[in-house]
């Protein structure tokens, strides 16, 4: 039989979920205006520190319940939403989703650069601009756009790109320099 969910546990969960949220929230003010994608994290993290030091003081210092059920309560909020976290550093996660859906609302202009060069040629979008120089741009092409001859690179996004993840069948995130 599976235990029920103590309290501790439930926040955790609510807190992984605003945690998800506030990384797509973040993802689209890094669009907007970079320096305001922090605000959403610094705020979430200032929440979460708070209650992952009340949960392993309340715990530690409530002698009345079980060894078990103590850890549960002092790991719960830290496990889970540092988990989200190390998952996100690692996949992406929130930037991919936030960039597909960047695309889909820009799917139009895409098809019409794609049919403007031709089939099966590679084709590019600007999602961020850097500051001063570089950014991240949305590639459509068959293969891995850091493979393309330096000249398309430079046609597609004027610098050389050095790193790019898939993000959608043909579609990759590339960043340049």
């Amino acid at each position: 039989m599976m235990a029920r969910l103590i309290p501790e546990e439930k926040i955790g969960i609510g807190l992984t979920l605003l945690a998800m949220a506030l990384g797509l929230a973040g993802a689209y003010l890094y669009q907007r205006f970079w320096i305001l994608s922090f605000i959403p994290f610094l705020l979430l993290f200032i929440v979460f520190l708070g209650f992952a030091i009340g949960k392993i003081i309340d715990a530690t210092k409530d002698r009345d319940l079980a060894p078990s059920l103590r850890w549960r309560k002092a790991l719960a909020v830290p496990l889970m939403v540092g988990g989200f976290w190390a998952v996100d550093g690692l996949t992406a996660l929130t930037s991919r989703t936030s960039a597909q859906a960047f695309l889909f609302s820009h799917r139009e202009a895409m098809n019409a650069a794609e049919r403007k060069v031709g089939p099966g040629q590679a084709v590019a979008m600007r999602y961020l601009e850097g500051i001063p120089d570089g950014g991240v741009a949305i590639i459509r092409s068959d293969l891995e756009p850091t493979r393309l001859p330096v000249q398309r690179q430079l046609e597609l996004v004027g610098e050389n790109m050095n790193r790019c993840r898939p993000l959608l069948g043909r579609d990759w995130l590339c960043g340049y320099d």
